[in-house]
């Protein structure tokens, strides 16, 4: 969809298709461009460009208005926009009380414990003599192997199936922001700028740096940096009690595989 995008300036006669910078470089070198009608797989009909949220970043700001006092739109009320503006399905499902950082931290810990449980398992199957020996060196670069890898894993699944197994659970969505699922090339650029602005490559001292600023900015812009970079919004289902009991009962599942395998490395010769 953003490689085949159609603009006009009159009624009379269309141009394109070109990719969604392409048609951004347009947009921003006319005064008038809010007014332009655009198109793109996907649309129903012609739209005025200033009703696409994918294509605000590319326009030039209004004219100030007749009462300088009036505040400027915050990076809070264009994501409310935006909310606002996503199909209906998806605004049933959007709980608008909280942006909910520490339940998207824990889904993606979740998807990324499940993950490494399972990978690690088959190379320790597959190449036993890697896990021979315990090294504190060795397992803090299987942690950033092991990161790195999910990344590209979580990349497949969010073009894929549109979620993750973390994210399903705890009921959360991401979307374009037109409310269209992420393409191939956004979901692995969305997924690698997680795991090096989000997750600091996997590496334990940087992940904490990282975390604490991605939050910062979620509390100050109301979103991520990667979501602000990539135009997608994330949207929270509000959860009923019985999907608390059954988040809290898979985690202790999780850690219960994770303390076995542990006794049973203990164990070995």
């Amino acid at each position: 969809m953003d490689d085949h995008w159609y603009y006009a300036e009159a009624s009379d006669r269309s141009y394109g298709p070109m990719t969604i910078e392409e048609l951004g470089r347009v947009l921003s070198a006319n005064a008038n461009a809010i007014d332009f009608l655009v198109w793109c797989p996907g649309m129903v009909d012609w739209g005025r460009a200033g009703d696409q949220i994918a294509l605000r970043r590319y326009l030039r700001p209004p004219p100030i208005p007749a009462h300088p006092d009036t505040p400027p739109l915050s990076a809070s009320s264009a994501h409310q926009s935006a909310v606002d503006e996503a199909p209906q399905s998806i605004r049933l499902n959007q709980d608008g009380s909280s942006l909910h950082p520490w339940r998207r931290y824990f889904a993606r810990m979740f998807d990324l414990y499940l993950f490494c449980l399972v990978f690690f398992m088959f190379l320790g199957l597959a190449f036993p003599k890697l896990f021979a020996t315990s090294d504190r060196g060795l397992d803090a670069l299987y942690g950033i192997f092991g990161s790195a890898a999910y990344a590209v894993f979580e990349g497949f699944c969010m073009n894929v199936f549109g979620s993750t197994i973390g994210k399903r659970l705890y009921g959360i969505a991401v979307v374009r922001s037109s409310g269209d699922g992420l393409p191939l090339s956004v979901s692995f650029q969305r997924s690698f700028a997680v795991w090096v602005r989000g997750l600091g490559l996997g590496i334990p001292i940087v992940t904490l740096f990282t975390l604490i600023t991605a939050y910062r900015t979620l509390m100050r812009e109301k979103l991520t940096s990667w979501d602000r970079d990539f135009q997608c919004m994330v949207m929270h289902q509000k959860l009923s009690p019985r999907r608390w009991i059954l988040i809290l009962f898979v985690w202790v599942l999780v850690a219960v595989v994770y303390m076995l395998l542990a006794a049973l490395a203990d164990t070995k010769p």
